[in-house]
């Protein structure tokens, strides 16, 4: 149940997201849109200075390279950062990822 402070809240108009992630929920107060261009150009950079630094290493940097690793770790970041969600309910906070 919600407190008589709080259930104000569940009737602001003023609050919008863009994520559709949780449109099927009836609990949902809000939603926080994650800024996934911005995260993904940074996990990117990341990823790749990961990658360069294994060049210390160099057997591991070829294991990596013939794996084809450099190729689709853009897409493996932008998976992971896509299927993140996150929404305050009634009941508290729930995180999807």
């Amino acid at each position: 149940s919600i407190s008589p402070e709080n259930a104000a809240l569940t009737n602001l108009p003023h609050l919008t997201w863009k994520d559709d992630f949780f449109d099927d929920d009836e609990d949902i107060i809000a939603v926080f849109d994650f800024d996934y261009d911005v995260m993904e150009e940074y996990y990117a950079k990341l990823g790749f200075a990961k990658l360069a630094f294994t060049l210390v290493y160099f057997p591991v940097f070829i294991i990596l390279a013939v794996t084809g690793v450099p190729c689709f770790l853009r897409k493996n970041i932008q998976w992971n950062t896509r299927c993140k969600h996150l929404a305050i309910t009634r009941d508290g906070i729930r995180f999807v990822w």
